[in-house]
């Protein structure tokens, strides 16, 4: 009788196990050794630390540390995952001297949010246009049911292609989001 996990690790599968967690600070540096722009980042406990951030970036986000984290809001009946939070400067007067490990970006604000998909050797990429929801305009997964993104297909420049393809080398991924 096969176990589940010897059953991910057959060569019918996409990649390795890694238990779905992803280093988010180590595919920052893989995307900056290919090429792309990444917001400033800084990763803290401290109080202290997000109010100098805050002296040289007047808009900044906090995102999950963790590409799995969620937990169940049982009154609103949904689903909650670790979604980008913008960090108003009234907020950071509210945080406590030290909190659990955090990761603070500089807020690029965008003209439309792009997702690219890769799978082996071919990139799938769609323009959401989520800037214009206020339930999305940091994350497009804080879904707007209501009234939900156009998302369309769309094709990457070629030298962003050629850019997604080192990050694959790098990061030795098969298949992400």
């Amino acid at each position: 009788r096969e176990t589940v996990s010897n059953l991910m690790h057959q060569e019918i599968t996409i990649g390795k196990d890694q238990g779905g967690r992803i280093n988010k600070l180590q595919m920052l540096n893989f995307a900056q050794k290919s090429g792309m722009k990444i917001p400033s980042t800084i990763v803290t406990t401290r109080k202290e630390d997000v109010l100098n951030f805050a002296k040289i970036h007047s808009k900044m986000i906090s995102k999950s540390m963790d590409l799995n984290f969620f937990f169940s809001d049982k009154k609103r009946s949904k689903v909650v995952h670790g979604l980008t939070c913008e960090i108003l400067p009234e907020d950071i007067q509210n945080f406590p001297d030290e909190f659990p490990l955090t990761m603070v970006q500089e807020n690029i604000v965008k003209v439309v949010e792009l997702r690219i998909f890769f799978l082996e050797n071919k990139n799938y990429a769609s323009a959401i246009f989520s800037q214009n929801s206020g339930n999305t305009i940091q994350d497009y997964r804080n879904y707007d049911d209501d009234f939900p993104n156009r998302v369309l297909p769309f094709n990457l420049p070629t030298d962003f292609e050629e850019k997604i393809n080192t990050f694959k080398q790098l990061s030795n991924l098969k298949t992400a989001s």
